[in-house]
């Protein structure tokens, strides 16, 4: 069986943290050695291959039904393999940071990465070109756009809109990242004003979401108004680019997308009938909290994440001297708004954050509990750790990062299976038999760099 992770006690000192290093860079070593040998289980196949279902450990494919065609092989999520660039990119760096492997075990791997991102990128690059510089949210391998329509069942996408959408999003930063690794200028200098072009459309409130309803549940929010996701999935990019490309502009976008979030999406008071902190999904035309009913909805996952992405944001600006104010700034409010959403979001009993809260009553609105969230949590705890000294805040740091762990170590993580992370449970706690939006599993996006960025940091603790 697989190594597990340390279990923390409830108040662990920071120091104390370090204890579930170990474990966490072995379902690191675990997951990366996974998802590589589904990609060289066949030469002809040069997507990244995570068709797979955690909870059996069994290939999705071959499809047994006709609306069971979008899990098929010959399916391709732009989304997957944009974040499967960057996730395997990532383990690179942490491939040249760990000790956790011998050396030549550590060159054995990273020759093995670098091949998956040669084969990938031949592959989407293809794609890409065939979609005049796009990417879609599902293909075919030659880059045809389709779309998932109700039952499951696949058609060619009509309408092809002409703004940035998620799946441009994330591949051009995997794009970035995995050519950067691989010293391939020219189309990291393409990535980088893919990307750019991705972050104009944002900051102009043209972006696009290419998220499909097929799969999606919980409470809809709706109408014109403005969208946290893509500020919050543009910063994980933004935070990789601008350690990496000397051009000022990726530290401005960084903090032009943390002010708006922080100006809109979190109450500061503001919204005098919701609590402090208290941080909305989404706002209307008029900048008000959209509503569910009479509901006030609140994504605590998508809270913590965002804390998370902007204080890796954060860090990357104080190795480059810039931002001091906006730093100053962020570090008074977002360990109390961490532990706001936490609180809110966590389910005791069954280990989870769930993905929707009215945060008027405080009723779980959407109680599933997707695997993801805590890695999030964690790395967003242990980032603000590097920036706190005030000792009860760090003691109130470490207690999440250890309630967080030992919930993910105990519930998310299929020791038989990789030590790949479950998508889901239900508030009960049981493992669900849920698609979600992609068939795929994250290919190390979520949890894997969460957790990279985690055990860097906890090896560092001041």
């Amino acid at each position: 069986m697989p190594e597990t992770i340390a279990t923390l006690t409830a108040l662990p000192t920071p120091e104390q943290l370090e204890k579930i290093v170990p474990g966490y860079e072995a379902m690191l070593s675990s997951m990366l050695s996974f998802v590589l040998e589904r990609g060289e289980r066949d030469g002809r196949y040069r997507f990244i291959d995570t068709k797979f279902d955690v909870r059996t450990g069994k290939d999705f494919y071959p499809v047994a039904a006709d609306d069971m065609v979008f899990r098929s092989r010959e399916i391709i999520y732009s989304w997957i393999q944009g974040m499967g660039l960057d996730a395997l990119a990532g383990y690179l760096d942490w491939l040249g940071e760990t000790d956790y492997l011998s050396p030549a075990k550590r060159g054995i791997m990273s020759g093995r990465v670098n091949n998956q991102l040669i084969r990938t990128i031949a592959a989407m690059e293809e794609c890409r070109a065939n979609n005049d510089g796009r990417v879609y949210f599902c293909m075919t391998a030659a880059g045809t756009p389709l779309e998932i329509v109700a039952g499951g069942h696949i058609r060619p996408k009509e309408v092809l809109r002409p703004e940035s959408n998620f799946s441009d999003l994330f591949y051009a930063h995997g794009l970035f990242r995995a050519a950067w690794k691989l010293s391939w200028g020219r189309k990291g200098g393409e990535a980088l004003e893919y990307f750019r072009r991705v972050l104009q459309d944002i900051d102009a409130g043209r972006f696009h979401s290419d998220r499909p309803v097929f799969g999606s549940r919980g409470p809809k929010v709706v109408g014109s108004g403005m969208a946290l996701e893509p500020l919050v999935a543009a910063l994980a990019g933004i935070a990789e680019i601008g350690r990496s490309d000397p051009d000022p502009d990726w530290f401005s976008y960084g903090e032009k997308f943390i002010r708006r979030v922080m100006a809109v999406f979190v109450n500061q008071g503001k919204f005098a009938e919701l609590h402090p902190y208290d941080f909305v999904a989404a706002v209307d035309g008029d900048g008000r909290p959209r509503r569910f009913g009479a509901a006030v909805i609140g994504n605590p996952g998508l809270s913590l994440r965002f804390i998370g992405e902007a204080v890796k944001c954060l860090r990357a600006m104080r190795d480059d001297n810039y931002g001091a104010g906006l730093i100053e700034e962020c570090i008074k409010v977002l360990p109390s708004l961490l532990f706001h959403c936490f609180e809110r979001g966590f389910n005791p009993v069954a280990g989870g954050v769930c993905t929707a809260c009215d945060w008027r009553s405080g009723r779980m609105l959407d109680s599933r509990m997707p695997g993801w969230i805590l890695p999030e949590t964690m790395r967003a705890a242990a980032g603000l750790l590097t920036f706190c000294s005030e000792p009860n805040t760090r003691r109130r740091l470490a207690a999440v990062i250890a309630t967080a762990s030992n919930a993910f170590a105990e519930k998310f993580i299929n020791y038989e299976a990789g030590m790949m992370p479950y998508r889901e449970r239900d508030a009960a706690g049981e493992v669900t038999a849920a698609v979600g939006i992609i068939p795929d599993v994250d290919p190390g996006y979520y949890c894997g760099l969460s957790l990279m960025d985690l055990v860097r940091i906890l090896r560092k603790l001041p």
